[in-house]
């Protein structure tokens, strides 16, 4: 039989679980129907079906969401590293494939007699009775290199440690990032300077701080904060400042999708959102915008160039 019919779950690591506790209710009860599916797979751990990852798709017909809704959720929770995935790109729940690691080695020492390293303790024990006619032997101190080695890396010890990166050698905003910019009143040449600044900044910043999960996001918020500042000279920086000073920090996947719906259902667009889907500078996630909101929102746009014409 493939899988397992049960497992240890952990009540106080899911509640203290910081990266769970970043995403919605829904996002996590949608992680807990993909923890059913990894338990059920062979090897145990994988959100996949005979070997083959699932994607936005299949996820919304096994769990009874719509795609646009699955796909919302599913990237808050990489976007907040509650999984992994491998190389071919499947979803896996880290500690579910630790533990069945750890069980597969304790069936195998359970098959040779017990774990190895208790039966060699207990050999050595008893070839030691006879053996101590011979002098002590002074033990020589270890050098510093080898308590280095066997102390555990940044990672072993805080797994979440390695989900940043410091900001890479050359890196420059998406096109999206820069229209965001423009957007919000920034000419070019401020967009060098900031870009400038902001590299500066990361070059400079020490442990944690210079350490970002998405410096796409990071490079948003500072050009935010510098329209705020009132950094930028173009002609339409006081009218984006006020919108850019009504969006408090980053709004999350599925707050955006509540967002699209009512705008759909209203064919109206809120300005404390920003520009609508379509503007330069517009906010909203590429993925959730399915080709029913592209089409509300691009007769939305042609409505607004018939009546200013």
């Amino acid at each position: 039989m493939s899988g397992t019919v049960w497992s240890k779950f952990y009540w106080s690591d899911w509640e203290s679980d910081p990266a769970l506790r970043l995403c919605s209710l829904a996002a996590q009860g949608l992680w807990m129907r993909m923890l059913c599916i990894a338990s059920a797979h062979d090897p145990i751990g994988y959100v996949a079906v005979a070997g083959r990852g699932l994607d936005e798709t299949a996820l919304a017909r096994m769990t009874g969401c719509s795609e646009s809704e699955a796909a919302a959720l599913l990237g808050e929770l990489d976007q907040n590293g509650v999984f992994s995935r491998d190389r071919q790109g499947r979803i896996y729940s880290r500690r579910m494939t630790t533990d069945a690691k750890k069980a597969a080695t304790a069936r195998k020492n359970g098959k040779n007699g017990g774990n190895p390293s208790l039966r060699k303790q207990s050999e050595n024990s008893a070839s030691d009775k006879g053996s101590d006619k011979s002098p002590l032997k002074p033990q020589e101190p270890e050098a510093r290199d080898q308590k280095k080695e066997i102390l555990p890396s940044v990672e072993q010890r805080n797994p979440k440690a390695g989900r940043g990166c410091r900001l890479p050698d050359g890196w420059k905003p998406s096109d999206p990032g820069l229209q965001f910019a423009r957007g919000l009143g920034a000419s070019d040449r401020e967009i060098e300077r900031e870009l400038s600044t902001m590299t500066d900044w990361a070059l400079q910043a020490s442990g944690d701080k210079g350490v970002k999960r998405d410096w796409e996001a990071f490079w948003r918020n500072w050009i935010r904060k510098a329209a705020e500042a009132g950094r930028f000279t173009g002609t339409a920086a006081p009218q984006l400042r006020a919108i850019a000073a009504a969006v408090p920090g980053p709004v999350s996947n599925e707050q955006w999708l509540k967002r699209l719906q009512w705008a759909r259902e209203r064919e109206d667009w809120r300005a404390e959102w920003g520009p609508m889907p379509g503007q330069p500078g517009s906010l909203v996630p590429d993925n959730l915008m399915t080709e029913a909101f592209r089409m509300t929102f691009e007769a939305m746009l042609a409505s607004d160039r018939r009546k200013a014409g």
